[in-house]
């Protein structure tokens, strides 16, 4: 009851900005207010934060139509805000805002990156996006020329003139492949390919559907008993669902309850021990404590516990050069602190207990589901792909260089780690958090997947991720009211990643999705193919109800899985 009117205070504050937004557009002026921007990851240009924010702020407030209210929101402000406390912050006098302004600043290989994003308190508009790369300190003030310039024309509909960039370089404005699926609506079951690097995509189409009772909070699938059929494993609540695909059917074939003191919040399945059966991993938390636990499955004996309340957060993962290993990470010691820095590689001892070989090298800020390796460029050396708290995709080089930093969202997800919110307890109990501990905590999230495959055969890996777009409501982090999502392949340009494919649109929250490729299907039609298709596999998880108030009603919660396949071929070059 507490979450559901605290949901109805943050759409009625949301919902009162309509009127006054309304009543502003009336006028032809906008208010804004700015946010202290972001710059811990920016390295040697920390020092430029508030000049930056500085030129934004005096360009934008020279436009006719734009007024800056005299205020600039604190990085703590800014959280309280966020938590549905303080609106004061958002007017001053007669004054209210129209949009929040955040904007991060990241130090990249080839120079500075400025992200910035304006939050609406109009409900009927959508949160906006900006972008732009500086190569160089000279190139800085036209850059935030150009970038308020483009604020100007997307959110108050002015009109510039600004230079074309060219999508293979570095310089300007890295916007993304254009969203033409998205822009015209299609929905699931449709696949749409950009043609970008010469793969070509199609959808065999929608192959099998199922609705799944309860809010299924995550997916997995593999062979898990080695006889040569994948199963599907989903997850709610506390049960556990195995399902397997037998023609345009989905059938369930087997389950079972796990403890309900369980709040788990990743499942993972991989062959670790080499057995030749895939064990299932579950990272979970009991209370405050991490309980993991790993099992198996096979159709003839049932699940069975292979180990259980294994104090880290658990997950398989490919290592270069080493293949699947698992890997974990600590709580922190503070009550607070639910997750520790350091990801560690973990070995089995002779009673399936993981104990640590050491820290993985990757940068201490990237926790344990965030990542996954990618040979990007084909050079046989590994790039990091990250996923972080802020849904910001980024790439790191060999060496943890930042390389490049997404301006859309990726990976949405509501699966957090520790107990649920809103279920805190009594002040003597120190096995869960207090109100106020509770409703102070950071909420340490679990990005969707990050799938890395070689689609065309050429060395180079290609990036499958999950996109999902959110009400404005979304600036309340801790709400995550995902209205829609897609699944999303990128390919590295050598600069950055750019869009090769996506599904259609899928209604509500995108839950979790599985990919997987079949590369030894050979196409039928050689002259627009280089004579070898690729299939893949595909398996989303989505509530179309979910972000809608129909998701407050008892029985909306119902989870669809859908299944269907998709054809990769590579188009031949005009100089053959």
């Amino acid at each position: 009851m507490r979450i559901f009117l605290g949901l109805m205070t943050f759409v009625v504050i949301w919902v009162s900005g309509i009127a006054y937004a309304a009543n502003n557009d009336t006028k032809g002026t906008f208010e804004i207010v700015f946010s202290t921007f972001e710059s811990r990851s920016s390295g040697e240009y920390s020092y430029l934060a508030d000049s930056i924010q500085a030129m934004l702020v005096s360009r934008l407030s020279a436009k006719d139509r734009v007024r800056v209210i005299d205020r600039v929101l604190t990085q703590v402000e800014l959280k309280q805000l966020k938590k549905g406390k303080d609106f004061s912050s958002l007017q001053v006098g007669d004054e209210a805002a129209d949009y929040i302004v955040t904007g991060s600043l990241f130090a990249v290989v080839s120079g500075l990156n400025v992200q910035v994003s304006l939050y609406p308190l109009d409900i009927s508009k959508e949160i906006l996006n900006f972008s732009i790369l500086s190569e160089s300190n000279e190139e800085i003030i036209p850059d935030m020329e150009d970038l308020s310039n483009e604020i100007a024309e997307r959110a108050f509909g002015y009109s510039a003139e600004r230079v074309a960039t060219d999508a293979s370089g570095t310089k300007g404005f890295t916007t993304e492949h254009p969203e033409a699926a998205y822009k015209k609506g299609l929905y699931t079951g449709t696949v749409v390919g950009t043609g970008i690097s010469g793969i070509e995509t199609r959808a065999i189409g929608v192959k099998r559907k199922l609705s799944l009772d309860g809010e299924v909070i995550s997916l997995a699938v593999g062979d898990v008993d080695g006889d040569g059929f994948d199963e599907v494993f989903t997850l709610a609540g506390s049960h556990l669902g195995v399902y397997r695909v037998n023609g345009r059917q989905i059938s369930k074939i087997d389950g079972t309850d796990l403890s309900r003191k369980l709040r788990i919040h990743a499942l993972n399945l991989a062959d670790i021990n080499k057995d030749g059966m895939q064990e299932i991993y579950l990272s979970a938390t009991d209370g405050l404590s991490v309980a993991s636990l790993i099992m198996e499955w096979s159709k003839a004996k049932g699940f069975s516990l292979l180990n259980q309340n294994i104090p880290m957060y658990l997950r398989p993962i490919y290592i270069p050069k080493q293949g699947m290993r698992l890997a974990g990470q600590y709580r922190g010691q503070e009550k607070l602190k639910l997750v520790q820095p350091g990801v560690q590689l973990l070995s089995f001892d002779g009673s399936n207990r993981p104990k640590s070989e050491g820290n993985l090298p990757i940068p201490r800020s990237v926790n344990l589901f965030d990542f996954t390796y990618a040979d990007l460029d084909g050079d046989s050396f590994a790039e990091l792909v990250v996923i972080d708290q802020n849904d910001h995709l980024k790439v790191y080089s060999p060496s943890n260089e930042l390389m490049w930093v997404s301006e859309k969202n990726f990976g949405g997800s509501k699966r957090y780690l520790g107990p649920s919110q809103g279920e805190a307890v009594n002040e003597q109990d120190r096995r869960n958090f207090t109100t106020s501990e509770d409703a102070e905590r950071e909420l340490i999230f679990v990005p969707g997947r990050i799938f890395a495959t070689d689609i065309n055969g050429d060395g180079k890996n290609e990036i499958v991720v999950n996109e999902s777009k959110m009400s404005n409501l979304g600036f309340f982090k801790r709400l995550r009211p995902y209205t829609s999502g897609t699944v999303v392949g990128l390919v590295w340009n050598e600069q950055q990643l750019i869009e090769t494919w996506r599904t259609g649109i899928y209604r509500g929250y995108l839950v979790d999705f599985s990919f997987s490729l079949d590369s030894g299907i050979q196409a039928g039609d050689s002259t627009t193919t280089t004579g070898k298709e690729s299939k893949g596999v595909l398996f989303v998880i989505n509530i179309p109800s979910s972000g809608s108030f129909a998701s407050l009603l008892p029985g909306s919660s119902d989870t669809e899985l859908s299944v269907y396949e998709l054809g990769f071929s590579q188009t031949k070059q005009n100089d053959e």
